[in-house]
């Protein structure tokens, strides 16, 4: 019985024993395996695609690209006439009337169109009309000569132009010497269509009570 004993001890020590060693070599094992260094990461794994990069990627190239600048009138009267669309040119000018660069804009492109060789007698009868009665509008209300007044921005936006543009510019009493928008060539024309003048004045003298009245009772 004692031997039996003896055994069994002998026999749970040996599988204690084994146990144990293979418990050190597993934690040996481990310990090894920690101690050595990661291995190196691929090419893919050192910038993983984000979700949505793409989108992103696109809304920056649309941020770089300049600003689209306003079309200005001045522009597209520049551009109209390039295309000799006067007429438009003409109509747009009106439209900014009674802005001084409206007025010389307007005298530029009458004076293109009176250049034409295409433009007929009657045509141009009109055309040189027009071309001096724009010369005096602006004279009129843009005073040029030393010594004038300008008119206050404030008054000039609310001009009644529907008033301004049925006076009636007499050839005789104003001429041509204090319309400084005239041209040489501008004078020329006219004067080889009506002559030359009775005498020569300043719409601003000429017509001083009729502005006036402009002024006074301006539309509110």
């Amino acid at each position: 019985m004692d031997a039996f004993f003896l055994l069994l001890f002998i026999t749970a020590v040996g599988i204690t024993s084994f146990l144990l060693h293979r418990h050190q070599l597993i934690q040996r094992d481990r310990e090894i395996k920690r101690s050595l260094p990661l291995p190196p990461l691929g090419k893919s794994n050192l910038n993983p695609p984000l979700k949505g990069a793409k989108i992103h990627s696109k809304i920056n190239k649309v941020d770089k690209k300049a600003p689209i600048k306003p079309v200005s009138w001045l522009q597209l009267v520049s551009e109209m006439r390039r295309k000799n669309d006067f007429d438009a040119a003409l109509m747009l000018c009106r439209e900014k009337f009674p802005l001084y660069t409206a007025y010389k804009q307007a005298t530029i492109i009458l004076r293109s169109r009176l250049d034409s060789k295409k433009t007929n007698t009657e045509v141009r009868k009109t055309l040189t009309l027009e071309l001096y009665r724009v010369a005096a509008a602006a004279e009129l209300i843009h005073s040029k000569k030393m010594g004038s007044n300008n008119i206050p921005p404030s008054k000039l936006k609310r001009l009644d132009m529907e008033r301004i543009n049925s006076f009636s510019f007499k050839y005789n009493q104003l001429g041509y010497l204090e319309l400084p928008l005239l041209t040489k060539q501008d004078i020329r024309i006219i004067v080889d269509m009506w002559g030359e003048p009775t005498k020569h004045g300043t719409p601003r003298v000429v017509y001083q009570k009729r502005l006036h009245e402009l002024l006074v009772f301006q539309r509110v």
